[in-house]
């Protein structure tokens, strides 16, 4: 059973408050409970009691990690032991503590294709923060830089120029680089990603809060 229908690693203080509570009384609830054997009336109870120790504990969590806690916990694989049809807030403290104490000790492993996925994105927010840095003090980007543009736009979604902005821009460029289109494009794109460092440097921005 899915708990959300939205971005699962959505850390759940990031969720607002009154679609969070909904979650956890009603798509959480039941998958405790189906997970743990919470039968009886009392259990039901006592879940309904625990149930606000998980936003205390689990607060920096996506509900897939919440997921995974508590299967964890139910496969035995974590230090407090499983005890079916019994769920209270106590439990709910040692299961994420347990659970805490275990990804300490656990390496983060990661495949080769995520290790180059991580070093390309580091490059490109240090090339970009340096990049910032350079129009700050020279009021023009590094040479080679057009692809600045298509890196904010398409990736990040920073920048939203109209169709009208960017051929105004582009016929600028297309006059002063003797008709060269691929050199206007280029150009046309440094001068548009200037324009809006410009903007963030107005209002005492940085590039490096925003990527």
């Amino acid at each position: 059973m899915d708990l959300v229908k939205l971005d699962r690693k959505i850390p759940i203080n990031a969720i607002p408050e009154e679609e969070l509570n909904m979650i956890i009384l009603t798509k959480l609830t039941v998958w405790l409970s189906d997970l743990l054997s919470l039968t009886d009336e009392v259990s039901a109870k006592r879940l309904e009691t625990a149930l606000p120790a998980v936003k205390k504990h689990c607060w920096s969590m996506g509900f897939d990690e919440v997921q995974k806690m508590f299967k964890m916990y139910a496969d035995g694989e974590l230090s407090v032991k499983p005890i079916a049809n019994y769920f209270d807030r106590i439990l709910v403290g040692k299961i994420f503590n347990a659970y805490r104490d275990f990804k300490k000790v656990q390496p983060e492993v990661k495949s080769s294709s995520e290790k180059e996925k991580e070093a390309k994105d580091n490059q490109d927010f240090l090339y970009m923060v340096q990049a910032f840095d350079f129009f700050k003090q020279y009021r023009e980007l590094p040479i080679v830089s057009y692809w600045i543009y298509d890196y904010l736009e398409t990736k990040k979604g920073l920048i939203n120029y109209s169709n009208k902005e960017k051929k105004a821009k582009y016929r600028v460029c297309l006059k002063s680089s003797g008709g060269n289109e691929t050199l206007a494009i280029e150009q046309s794109k440094a001068k548009l990603v200037e324009d809006y460092f410009a903007r963030l440097e107005a209002k005492g921005q940085h590039i490096k809060e925003l990527i």
